[in-house]
């Protein structure tokens, strides 16, 4: 299932919203109209390209409940490194974090035209302290696992329901166990999904190798 329609089911008129990786913002446009001017969304996208493209949307739309910044939301606040290449895949530039301390090679593919921009990042508990969030959905391109786990106090506190990107391959041995624990121990229930397959339930870490995404509920939203 596609995120957008994931997201309906579980937002409304009013709702609060953060979209990480919002490319080029064929999930924030539909759901700034989903949830109205007494909504609000937190739009990031670091690439100017893609930015650009949500940016040039807002305005030819008139959407004044979207807040798009040009920035990455990572598990701490610096600048970074990252690769854009010029090959698009289904609907966006392909792109990985280049880092010293990590090896981010999961989406770029190699292409002798791509090049290197420096971008800002933005911790996500500096970013969001106080405000009411609803629904997070999260598609950084690899680098999912580390936002959401850094976030989970935030989580814990705000009770929104999260959408995520997860490429199992992309982390060490023993994530799965680290991810699943941390939602069993916040009372949500964990959903696999698989392209246009329907959301089937993750009930303990092996569950989470078969999945392209994982949708976290609270208890009490489902």
């Amino acid at each position: 299932m596609k995120p957008v329609d994931i997201a309906r089911n579980y937002i409304s008129e009013g709702s609060n919203v953060i979209d990480i990786g919002a490319f080029s913002g064929g999930f924030c446009i539909p759901i700034s109209k989903h949830i109205g001017d007494k909504g609000y969304i937190y739009a990031f996208e670091p690439i100017p390209e893609q930015f650009d493209i949500i940016n040039t949307k807002i305005k030819k739309e008139k959407l004044s409940n979207i807040r798009l910044e040009q920035k990455a939301i990572w598990d701490k606040s610096e600048y970074v490194l990252f690769e854009v290449s010029r090959k698009k895949s289904s609907s966006s530039f392909a792109q990985k974090f280049i880092q010293n301390h990590k090896d981010r090679n999961i989406a770029g593919f190699d292409d002798p035209e791509s090049y290197k921009i420096k971008i800002k990042t933005v911790k996500f508990t500096e970013y969001f302290t106080d405000q009411k969030i609803d629904f997070i959905k999260c598609d950084a391109q690899g680098t999912d696992f580390d936002i959401i786990y850094s976030a989970h106090d935030f989580i814990d506190k705000n009770r929104p329901t999260v959408f995520m990107e997860y490429t199992n391959f992309a982390y060490e041995e023993g994530t799965n166990e680290i991810l699943y624990k941390m939602f069993n121990k916040m009372n949500y229930t964990l959903y696999g999904n698989i392209g246009s397959q329907e959301l089937f339930p993750l009930n303990n870490p092996d569950s989470l190798n078969k999945v392209w995404d994982i949708l976290a509920v609270p208890s009490g939203a489902i």
